[in-house]
């Protein structure tokens, strides 16, 4: 009876160092799993983090923010804005080896007429002839200029008829080119402007002219 007693005893001893050995050896499992999972969730959040950024980078670009430019010798660097959800950063998008230097406009004024000098024959009236005044006058013109090309133009006053000044203004056209001609000149042009053009609309006399034109 005491010897059943004293086992039953041990047994009693016996239960709860089976109990703390289950429980350290669960605890060493479950800790294991921790560690496990605790480290899968981490990589799974960067690889999150990273995708995140990735498509962030996608998506915004071209944001509507101008573009900018770093100057930093010697390279120069182009970047963008990028906007993400919690702040904008900046990447690089494009590189050139060197820094250009800024190109020098070259200005072309096409309003301005090329210089030229004009001599003006004058006339009688309803006449087209060269007397001898008006021929020194020529001459001298040409000894001065030395005229490689000219332009003569004929004009008249308000007297008489639409058509017979017409006709009149290139008469007086033609026999002052054909004095340059004469003088070895290149006439490029001859024309007649009647009943038009006046120069002088109190005094008639300063309208029956031609004028010889020199490019210089």
């Amino acid at each position: 009876m005491e010897s059943t007693i004293h086992r039953y005893r041990g047994n009693q001893k016996s239960y709860p160092r089976r109990r703390e050995i289950v429980s350290l050896s669960d605890l060493f499992w479950i800790i294991l799993i921790l560690i496990v999972l605790f480290g899968c969730s981490t990589t799974e959040e960067v690889a999150r983090k990273q995708d995140s950024i990735e498509s962030t980078k996608l998506v915004d670009l071209n944001i509507g923010t101008p573009s900018s430019e770093i100057a930093k010798k010697p390279h120069t660097f182009k970047y963008e804005t990028v906007r993400s959800a919690t702040s904008e950063q900046f990447m690089i998008t494009k590189k050139e080896n060197e820094l250009r230097a800024p190109q020098r406009a070259l200005k072309i004024d096409l309003s301005r007429k090329p210089v030229s000098k004009t001599l003006t024959i004058y006339f009688p009236l309803d006449s087209w002839e060269l007397g001898p005044d008006q021929s020194r006058i020529i001459q001298r013109f040409i000894s001065l200029n030395h005229p490689k090309e000219v332009d003569v133009t004929g004009y008249t006053c308000w007297f008489g008829s639409k058509k017979h000044n017409q006709w009149l203004a290139l008469r007086r056209a033609r026999e002052v080119a054909s004095s340059l001609r004469k003088a070895g000149i290149k006439v490029r042009s001859v024309k007649g402007k009647g009943k038009c053009c006046y120069i002088d609309r109190k005094n008639p006399a300063s309208n029956r002219r031609a004028e010889i034109t020199v490019l210089l």
